[in-house]
């Protein structure tokens, strides 16, 4: 149970880090750029 409940941690983790990576790139920018190209 216990190596369930890190594995879920883990992901959660994960998806914060992408989730906050895409808003720093927001505001450095990048997003709105890579935006324009499309």
């Amino acid at each position: 149970m216990a190596d369930h409940l890190t594995q879920v941690t883990w992901y959660l983790l994960d998806q914060v880090d992408v989730r906050l990576s895409e808003f720093f790139n927001l505001i450095n920018g990048n997003g709105w750029q890579s935006m324009d190209e499309i």
